[in-house]
């Protein structure tokens, strides 16, 4: 489908330290399997739309981003264009999470 960003509920959340991506994606992946909404797509056959379940354990990442040397105004337009990105219906799971990653300042 042509995707939908009418019902988006953004969040940007800061993590601080050293950060174990396969200890968030399991965490993340746990929610997403216990909430079948999460992992609902609409699909059609023959004009006749239907609601199929992903199978579990199929979240991952949307993308990661470095954001090294950014200024201000140039993260907030990355956050901007994350956000605002469209919900394929027919093929996305429903929570979608992007990485900025900042390298450990000494």
């Amino acid at each position: 489908g042509d995707g939908s960003s009418n019902y988006h509920m953004p969040g940007v959340f800061g993590i601080e330290g050293d950060l174990d991506r396969a200890v968030l994606s399991f965490a993340i992946n746990g929610i997403v399997n216990r909430h079948e909404v999460l992992r609902t797509v609409y699909k059609e056959e023959e004009g006749i739309p239907y609601q199929e379940v992903m199978a579990v354990n199929g979240w991952d990442f949307d993308a990661s981003i470095a954001i090294d040397g950014l200024s201000e105004e140039e993260l907030q337009g990355v956050i901007d264009t994350e956000i605002s990105k469209p919900f394929d219906l027919s093929s996305d799971h429903m929570l979608r999470v992007t990485l900025l990653e900042r390298s450990g300042i000494a």
